[in-house]
């Protein structure tokens, strides 16, 4: 799914893009009967697997749950896809759920340390945020 909105601060202009793409296009079924006998005829669907979703892009935040350790080893895969020259921020929600937390700070950073990256690729930042209290959102505006 993509989500689009501009943004006006003072005088410039912000162009917003918000794309998910850890969940899979499903395919569906295209309206009628369908006979035993048939081939089921399914619709195709747009997955952002199949699109640069990184093309024209100025930064990129890779969110990831601090209770489910999956997201993280996605940001791992995905990040490696990310163009060397676009700034990347590894954002770990669900701070506020510290005692559910599967996911170490200390493993994030460790991992952004150890990326094999040029030096003059763009950088890697992690940050943590709650969206229940508010926590570290300020720094996404910085």
């Amino acid at each position: 799914a993509c989500i689009q909105w501009n943004y006006k601060v003072t005088d410039d202009v912000v162009k917003v893009e918000i794309w998910d793409i850890v969940d899979k296009g499903k395919v569906k079924k295209r309206d009628g009967l369908k006979m035993d006998t048939e081939e089921a005829d399914l619709a195709p669907t747009l997955d952002a697997e199949f699109i640069d979703v990184y093309k024209g892009t100025s930064g990129v935040i890779m969110i990831l749950d601090i209770t489910k350790y999956w997201t993280y080893e996605y940001v791992q895969r995905e990040l490696k896809k990310v163009p060397l020259d676009i700034p990347v921020i590894i954002m770990a929600s669900h701070r506020d759920l510290e005692e559910k937390r599967s996911v170490l700070t200390e493993e994030v950073q460790t991992f952004i340390a150890e990326l094999d990256r040029p030096s003059d690729a763009a950088a890697v930042y992690y940050m943590e945020a709650s969206m229940k209290d508010g926590f570290g959102l300020k720094y996404l505006y910085r």
